[in-house]
């Protein structure tokens, strides 16, 4: 029996770091519950032979009149196997595919520590992490092109 070309595994799922901090607790104000939500979203993979441990770092910000609410922070983290794979399509498992595992564990570990600390739930949206992985591709070969015909211009002129 032939061998698989392509290995694709979930060795482990796991929570790498969290913190909730509130300045200004909400239930000590008189205003009424009107948050704004910045969500920071940032994907690393790191190699260990055909093991790459992936972390996907949430950092949610709310704020109500320029006061800080509260801030969240979660690393999620997970092993995968991965071989037999370009380095391209390395590079878009770990971006795209895992971390659209690992995002459902984020957003339950945001979302109890949220509610755990006394505010109203704050749901996360989902996130297409395809769509995603395709326009940050894009974005760098644009200013790839962009950088390139530039360089022509300035050998050019010279």
């Amino acid at each position: 029996m032939a061998e698989a070309k392509h290995t694709f595994n979930i060795e482990n799922i796991y929570l790498n770091q969290s913190e909730f901090t509130s300045p200004h607790p909400f239930h000590r104000t008189n205003k009424e519950w009107r948050p704004n939500a910045n969500l920071k979203l940032d994907i690393t993979a790191d190699k260990h032979e055909d093991q790459f441990d992936v972390a996907i770092h949430i950092t949610v910000d709310v704020t109500m009149d320029k006061d800080q609410i509260f801030k969240v922070f979660v690393n999620q983290g997970g092993t995968f196997t991965i071989k037999g794979y370009t380095d391209e399509e390395v590079s878009h498992l770990t971006e795209s595919f895992c971390a659209s595992i690992l995002y459902p564990y984020a957003r339950q570990k945001i979302s109890d520590m949220i509610t755990s600390a006394g505010f109203p739930p704050l749901h996360l949206s989902p996130i297409d992490f395809e769509t995603r992985y395709r326009q940050i591709e894009k974005n760098k070969n644009d200013l790839l092109a962009l950088l390139q015909r530039s360089q022509f211009k300035i050998f050019k002129n010279k």
